[in-house]
């Protein structure tokens, strides 16, 4: 992933799950951290292959219309850049950006050990509590 990808997908997914006064998003999950173990781990290829057009459609839509990259652009263009992508007439942006969101939610609520959901702050806001360790080897002890 080069430079200007890594800062398009870290705004795009900052957007996608914005952080406000009540609860942390996609920044405070650390959802970069779960993408690098997943580059790292050579895991979802497909769903990156996929990403990486997005991220160019998203910088190509930002650029036509307000003549910067995607994360340079303010939060109103960026949500107009990523809903004209979501609303694309054909169904090949509409499913790289399917793949974005995939790998957003994947990082925001993932267990912590791979990355993302840092503090558990995905779990908090779906009202997930994980099942202490104890509880957990009992229910797999058959």
């Amino acid at each position: 992933m080069t430079v200007e990808q890594r800062r398009t997908l870290k705004a795009a997914t900052e957007r996608l799950i914005p952080s406000t006064a009540n609860s942390g998003g996609a920044a405070e999950a650390r959802v970069m951290s779960f993408v690098d173990w997943a580059i790292e781990q050579e895991l979802f290829e497909q769903h990156f292959l996929r990403v990486g057009e997005a991220l160019s459609l998203l910088d190509d839509l930002a650029t036509s219309r307000y003549g910067s990259a995607f994360a340079d652009c303010n939060e109103t263009e960026q949500d107009s850049i990523m809903k004209g992508l979501h609303a694309f007439p054909h169904v090949i942006p509409r499913l790289r950006f399917e793949s974005l969101l995939y790998i957003t939610l994947a990082g925001f609520l993932c267990h912590p050990r791979y990355g993302g959901n840092r503090d558990l702050v995905g779990w908090s806001q779906i009202g997930f509590e994980p099942i202490p360790a104890p509880q957990m080897e009992r229910l797999t002890d058959d």
